[in-house]
């Protein structure tokens, strides 16, 4: 498990054991409740009168039946308190396991983290800064094909409406459509034509030009969604770049051990290649960058082979 995995299972278990505390905690409110009720009707507190005595008092009509269930419930509290607390012991088992995993998978990674050859390092900050400026560079030419494409849209729904002047005969007089402005939204002068030109191939290549490009990468949609925030975008490359980075050494020393010598890897055109040794072996690591228009920037696969 990654150690953001392991940190979700600690933060459940840190739940899931207050969830138990505070059932033992209601349980020892409900039963003290109960007793400060029982001790109120006149028989004495609850401590001096067992279930056997109170159930001899019921049979002979000196505790009403009400009174003596009460009993009971007090004693069947303590049952509910002792099941609590075994789930709460329980629980901050469960708890300790997690966070002992937690610290090794943390204590691996700093492991790894303190024994990265500076070549790596200079590598996935490469890939970090080239992605930050990659998806910069998107958003400019989003807001620009977003422009065109609202443009070329409303001259689809003009020209629809001027071809159907039959049909659209009712609003030929409005000084929009008189006036025809690429830059207006035509929906809401005629939603029917608006929407028919959605059908047509026409918007079709309009799509394809301007808005699919920019749907096929979920980072890019999430970036867009979070409203072009580049303080958002740096700590997603970040994280990215240090799961990437993990992942890569921990590859890496599988085969080779601990790293003695990376001078032979190198960066060419943001690829990283070459030969990394270890102490328990030798490795070829190659790079190859993910094809497609949108996601080439942020993925990539490095290859770890052993050389006998």
């Amino acid at each position: 498990m990654t150690v953001k995995e392991l940190e979700a299972k600690v933060q459940a278990a840190e739940e899931k054991v207050n969830k138990c505390y505070n059932t033992i905690e209601r349980h020892k409110a409900q039963k003290q409740k109960k007793i400060d009720k029982f001790n109120k009707l006149g028989y004495g507190t609850y401590n001096s009168i067992d279930r056997i005595v109170a159930r001899d008092m019921r049979e002979n009509g000196t505790m009403t039946n009400e009174d003596y269930w009460l009993l009971v419930d007090i004693e069947n509290k303590d049952d509910d308190i002792k099941g609590a607390t075994k789930k709460w012991e329980d629980a901050k088992t469960v708890l300790k396991n997690w966070k002992e995993k937690l610290g090794r998978e943390e204590a691996k990674q700093q492991y790894i983290a303190d024994s990265i050859p500076q070549i790596i390092k200079d590598f996935l900050n490469e890939w970090k800064e080239g992605t930050i400026k990659f998806y910069k560079e998107m958003k400019d030419r989003y807001f620009n094909a977003q422009k065109v494409f609202k443009r070329d849209y409303n001259y689809l729904v003009y020209d629809y409406i001027t071809e159907h002047s039959d049909k659209y005969a009712y609003i030929q007089d409005n000084p929009a459509v008189q006036q025809f402005d690429p830059n207006t939204d035509y929906y809401h002068i005629c939603y029917d034509a608006w929407y028919a030109v959605r059908k047509t191939e026409d918007y079709k290549q309009l799509e394809e030009l301007y808005v699919l490009p920019y749907k096929e990468d979920p980072t890019f949609v999430h970036w867009k969604y979070e409203k072009f925030d580049e303080a958002w975008l740096d700590k997603v490359t970040t994280q990215e770049m240090n799961n990437k980075l993990v992942d890569l050494m921990a590859r890496v020393t599988k085969v080779t051990g601990t790293i003695t010598d990376a001078t032979n890897l190198k960066i060419r055109n943001g690829e990283l290649n070459g030969i990394i040794v270890g102490e328990r072996g030798i490795a070829n690591v190659t790079t190859i960058g993910a094809g497609g228009y949108a996601i080439q920037r942020f993925h990539f696969r490095t290859l770890i082979h052993p050389i006998r």
